[in-house]
């Protein structure tokens, strides 16, 4: 008797014997992951386009997340790879498609700032690493004085190097340039530095120092060391550099499309706005105002207000703020009327010490831990918990969490009138407050004292606790109390812990 025929896959007609090898080769079946693709991808975009969701935060969650894509089609290749053991004919896919994809979008994602952060371009020799290839390297050393206006304007630019800013000893700008370009001989390397020369010229109250050329080749690049008159302002523009200005009378402006920027011991305001990097500012005797897209932040000692705007991606560190403080971004907005103590600002806790109220905090995914607090609050939260110890004087107390435990310590000898209510969790009170219940609904309400400031609390899936605060004591933190850690870190430039916006 002959054996059976082997099966024929559905589609295929049956004709000259092939071999079996080669023949299933040519079954090719498209992957799970296709479709999938389009329904996240609809998904997503029918979020941004009802107003659910900014392209911003999309853009930012994926810089962040997009490992877990790769790790997703891992799991959907294993799944599928099992499932073809028990075809007789196992299907060829390919995932190659998919996984380009996922690297070139965060590639655009991270940009610049995200190729440093995963090393893809760190090299011993520094950002130049590149460069070597079009030829060996030149340096020179340069000098420029010059006598200018008192209190003038000083515009300097920059397209690529660092910036150091001091005081001059005298009435004149002096600027020590170093030099470095890359070229493969001695004509070439003449003509990159006739480009990186320090140029400087003067028109009435204004001074205009440059090196290098816009749009022109950046093959190298000049490191400035700049003393400016103390009553001489600056504006600095810079394409891809640090820049430290550190001293002077007169306000400070700083727009930087690639690089840090560290201000100090300035007896007069600073602006700064930033494409990409850190930002630190200490001693200033007038106001901060810094925008753009920011990693870590550090601020402190700071006589004037603190305006902070834009998309920050690090840790956020304030301490010793004289006067009101502003924070927005994509996913936070703080008000204070001064800050005493510190403000610190992780991916997902948010701690303010001795703050000083009208305060105000909205933000979403993050623990509040608020400790030292005086005047009034208003906190509203989506996830996470919040947790709140006043002081005196008392002011009036506004928390509403929508996914999140509440929980406020009140002084000792405090009066005030509460209303708490959780609307499906529990409310305990170390106060003697009648407690009321309807359904999965708890709550209290009373006066303790002669009465005071309104204090209303709201948890709408959470429990909320309410208790005493004794003389002295710190409570911060919620489920899990974490004290307010020293906001310079351990290495002075800010505490760490892991980048995300903020």
């Amino acid at each position: 008797m002959s054996a059976p025929a082997s099966p024929v896959p559905p589609g295929r007609s049956t004709g000259p014997p092939r071999g079996g090898r080669c023949y299933r080769r040519r079954i090719v079946r498209p992957s799970l992951l296709g479709p999938v693709a389009l329904i996240a991808g609809g998904v997503a975009a029918l979020l941004v386009t009802g107003g659910k969701l900014r392209m911003t935060q999309l853009w930012e969650w994926y810089a962040r997340w997009w490992p877990l894509l790769l790790v997703a089609i891992g799991i959907v290749a294993l799944a599928e790879r099992r499932l073809d053991k028990q075809n007789p004919y196992p299907a060829r896919r390919s995932y190659a498609g998919f996984v380009f994809l996922v690297l070139l979008l965060a590639v655009a994602a991270y940009g610049d700032r995200g190729m440093r952060k995963l090393g893809a371009l760190a090299h011993p020799d520094g950002d130049d690493f590149f460069y070597h290839f079009l030829g060996e390297e030149h340096d020179a050393e340069r000098s420029l004085d010059r006598a200018i206006p008192a209190g003038a304007v000083v515009e300097i630019a920059v397209q690529r190097g660092d910036v150091a800013v001091a005081v001059s000893p005298d009435a004149e700008i002096h600027v020590q340039a170093h030099e470095v370009v890359y070229a493969r001989d001695r004509a070439e390397a003449r003509r990159g530095f006739a480009r990186l020369e320090p140029r400087l010229s003067v028109s009435g109250n204004i001074a205009t120092l440059e090196s290098g050329e816009s749009g022109g080749d950046q093959s190298g690049h000049s490191d400035l060391m700049i003393q400016l008159p103390s009553g001489a302002s600056a504006a600095i523009t810079e394409g891809h550099g640090d820049v430290t200005v550190d001293g002077g009378k007169a306000p400070v402006r700083v727009i930087s499309s690639h690089g840090d920027v560290k201000l100090g011991n300035i007896a007069s305001s600073g602006y700064a706005r930033l494409s990409d990097g850190s930002f630190t500012a200490s001693s200033i005797a007038g106001d901060v105002t810094l925008e753009g897209r920011l990693d870590d932040v550090s601020i402190s000692d700071v006589r004037g207000q603190v305006h902070l705007q834009g998309d920050f991606f690090g840790d956020t560190s304030l301490l010793h703020v004289a006067s009101a403080v502003d924070f927005h971004s994509t996913r936070t907005e703080i008000h204070l009327a001064g800050l005493p103590g510190g403000l610190t600002l992780g991916s997902g806790d948010l701690h303010l010490d001795a703050g000083a109220g009208p305060a105000r905090i909205t933000t979403s995914a993050k623990d509040i831990g608020c400790t030292g607090i005086t005047g009034d609050l208003h906190i509203e939260d989506v996830n996470g918990d919040v947790s709140v110890s006043t002081a005196l004087p008392l002011g009036a107390i506004q928390i509403h969490n929508r996914n999140g435990d509440v929980t406020l310590r009140l002084p000792k000898n405090a009066s005030f009138h509460v209303e708490a209510s959780a609307r499906t969790g529990d409310v305990d009170s170390a106060f003697p407050l009648p407690p009321s219940s309807a359904g999965p609904s708890h709550s209290v309400a009373g006066a303790i004292g002669a009465g005071g400031p309104g204090i209303e609390l709201l948890a709408d899936h959470g429990d909320i606790h309410l208790g005493r605060v004794e003389s002295g004591a710190a409570i911060s933190g919620g489920k899990n109390p974490r004290h307010l850690r020293d906001s310079r870190g351990e290495d002075g430039q800010g505490v760490k812990d892991r980048p995300t916006v903020l």
